[in-house]
């Protein structure tokens, strides 16, 4: 079992994530250096963050409290895996591979809390998808381990997994749950393929923007701080100011 079959079973041709020499590491590349000892376990773009994650495929489960001999069939007993790597350390990391990914980071999480709840032992923690996992076939400076790939299946079949608790909810237009989850879904999309997709330019969504601030019941500084937050998401700034987008919001300023 070698390295790069673990990374082509995780991964699609051409897909870029993190692989960090040190945790605090950002960058992007298609494939490992020598130094590498970690990878972010979801395909990314731009750099190491949730909000760049472009495919929602894999989850991390890692557990430090429990004696490492009993970890494997604690979890193999109870979750299909598609990997196991040994980190060198105190754990193992198991990875669930998704068939076909999740579209948006809502459904990851809500699909990664019903993973953990089944294995009630599990780091909390892993939950996120730009999560680094340890990379297998290196050694491991601090404790002189081999990270080794001791398995390596195949990608699952979402119903292959527990499914999560979803509360049906009856919302109106103006409810505000129903609003903050129109602005969740902005963010996951990007707010630039949003704007192209339902608007003629910038100004007439943040003019949207602005009705549904309103909708929130939101002060003054709440509306200009909403109206930060999507303007600093934009990838296309140029010819449009934060002024333009605070006028086209209706905040004062």
């Amino acid at each position: 079992m070698t390295q790069q079959k673990f990374l082509k079973l995780l991964f699609e041709p051409g897909e870029t994530t993190c692989f960090a020499s040190s945790p605090y590491d950002t960058a992007l590349a298609l494939e490992p250096t020598s130094s590498t000892l970690w990878f972010s376990i979801n395909p990314l773009h731009t750099g190491r963050a949730d909000a760049n994650v472009t495919a929602y495929r894999n989850f991390l489960i890692e557990i430090d409290s429990m004696p490492l001999k009993e970890q494997i069939a604690y979890v193999t007993s109870r979750l299909p895996v598609s990997s196991i790597v040994y980190s060198g350390g105190k754990s193992y990391h198991f990875i669930i591979s998704l068939q076909t990914p999740l579209q948006t980071y809502s459904e990851y999480i809500r699909q990664a809390k019903a993973i953990l709840d089944a294995v009630p032992e599990a780091d909390k923690s892993t939950k996120n998808p730009s999560r680094l996992s340890r990379l297998p076939g290196v050694l491991r400076p601090d404790t002189k381990l081999l990270q080794e790939l001791l398995y390596l299946g195949q990608r699952v079949p979402i119903n292959a997994l527990p499914q999560p608790i979803i509360e049906q909810e009856k919302l109106q237009a103006t409810d505000k749950l129903f609003v903050t989850s129109q602005l969740i879904a902005v963010l996951e999309q990007g707010v630039d393929n949003f704007i192209a997709n339902k608007f003629s330019g910038r100004n007439q969504f943040f003019y949207w923007l602005g009705k549904r601030c309103s909708e929130l019941g939101q002060t003054k500084a709440e509306k200009r701080a909403t109206v930060d937050k999507f303007y600093e998401r934009l990838n296309n700034k140029q010819s449009f100011s934060k002024m333009e987008a605070y006028s086209a919001a209706r905040v004062k300023y």
